[in-house]
């Protein structure tokens, strides 16, 4: 899997004007400069993970959701998650899930 550093920079911008932080504040709050900030969020510059982190913790964010633009806080992140293992299964296997599933809903 390859890292999508111009999608991060993007979601980083976006967190960052919907919070209503200047690319000044967050460079001050991770110590680095605002052009990095800006290249970042370009794209062209990439984040490591620790500074990653810093920029969720300013921007009061899920680090998951910088990275790969799902939450795993979000609901949506579990349907993702199981859609994906559903789909590796095979039609005998699907199915056999399927009626476990169908019993667990009758008993709760």
């Amino acid at each position: 899997m390859s890292v999508d550093y111009v999608a991060i920079g993007k979601r980083i911008k976006e967190i960052r004007k919907m919070k209503r932080v200047t690319q000044e504040q967050l460079s001050e709050k991770i110590n680095v400069t605002v052009g990095y900030v800006s290249q970042c969020e370009r794209g062209i510059s990439h984040m490591n993970l620790e500074k990653l982190s810093e920029v969720a913790d300013v921007l009061e964010c899920d680090l998951s959701f910088l990275v790969s633009g799902t939450s795993t806080k979000s609901p949506e992140y579990l349907n993702t998650e199981l859609l994906e293992k559903f789909q590796k299964l095979n039609t005998r296997e699907k199915k056999l899930l399927i009626g476990f599933i169908d019993v667990m809903l009758e008993n709760i």
